[in-house]
């Protein structure tokens, strides 16, 4: 099958050409303690605290799509004199070839630009030489719906350094080309991250006690940190370290992966790369209408793990994007 994702590599349908839907929408991942002490963190729908963003950069050919694009964190005016997240500056580099189909590459850098008097003029609840981000944790998290957002589950492959979303009972009847009894999987995997950070991949659902979005500006803004961080996420949690929140049930899956902890001082950057990738389940591993748990992340005996094995192929093969 050749379904040049490419073609539309941020519109969430795959194949493109048809209207299966995958995506609902990613966001920069950053997080980290202000001043020392204060958690702060991008939630996944805090497009609102994106600033200054031109036009996009855009290099297309026939079989490769290059976008470039730069923005500032800075926080919206209702909430500007809180403590939250602001002044980091990110560059996206968003790329995808017809050489690997299906997979979408981002590398990010992120720089603490509190010291530049151009940011100052726009916070001024920054003080004269900025400040240092703490602990920090930068990735990219995905908000993935398979057709119907409710009946998604989540699980990891730690030697990938990928975290992954599913169908559970493998069954989407609004789906077209084949897929409505094998829908894809789609993934999201940490590529290069700084030397010496430690990546951690993690997932959540939005709904239900204790698992749930967190939002820039309001209290549970420190959720963010604690789960990019790994450090205090949502329970269950693995025990791998590496390895994040365990969701007891399906629902309407977020997946994240993230790279810590940094000392981001004024001036200074940090960069990561990740890669966005979506492939069928392997025939004959799954049966379309039966719920398949995610179970235990690390046994390679596992249902999913078979069935998951295409995607995990990809995951290789985005290695070699260029």
């Amino acid at each position: 099958m050749v379904s040049k994702w490419i073609r539309a590599p941020t519109s969430g349908n795959w194949p493109s050409v048809s209207n299966n839907s995958y995506v609902s929408g990613g966001m920069i991942a950053f997080a980290g303690l202000l001043g020392g002490r204060d958690t702060v963190s991008l939630g996944i729908y805090d497009s609102g605290y994106l600033a200054g963003r031109p036009a996009p950069a855009i290099a297309q050919a026939a079989d490769r799509i290059e976008v470039g694009q730069r923005t500032w964190v800075v926080p919206p005016s209702s909430v500007i004199q809180r403590i939250t997240v602001r002044g980091i500056e990110i560059s996206e580099r968003l790329l995808a070839t017809g050489e690997v189909d299906d997979v979408v590459l981002l590398h990010l850098v992120f720089r603490n630009v509190t010291h530049d008097p151009l940011y100052a003029a726009l916070d001024p609840t920054v003080p004269a030489g900025g400040i240092a981000f703490e602990q920090a944790w930068v990735g990219f998290m995905l908000d993935p719906d398979v057709g119907t957002a409710s009946d998604d589950a989540l699980s990891y492959e730690r030697d990938l350094d990928l975290v992954y979303a599913y169908d559970v009972r493998w069954d989407e009847n609004n789906f077209g080309g084949g897929y409505a009894r094998a829908p894809g999987l789609i993934g999201l995997r940490m590529l290069n991250a700084p030397p010496d950070a430690t990546v951690m991949l993690n997932g959540w659902t939005s709904q239900g006690a204790g698992s749930q979005d967190w939002v820039s500006g309001q209290l549970n803004e420190r959720n963010g940190w604690n789960m990019l961080s790994g450090l205090r996420p949502f329970s269950p949690d693995h025990p791998d370290r590496r390895l994040g929140h365990l969701p007891l049930g399906p629902g309407d899956v977020r997946i994240s992966v993230s790279a810590g902890p940094l000392r981001i001082a004024p001036r200074d950057s940090v960069a990561v790369t990740v890669a966005i990738m979506l492939a069928d389940p392997v025939a004959g591993a799954f049966n379309s209408g039966t719920q398949m748990e995610p179970g235990e992340p690390t046994d390679r005996t596992r249902s999913l793990y078979a069935a998951a094995g295409n995607l995990f192929r990809k995951a290789v093969e985005a290695a070699t994007v260029r």
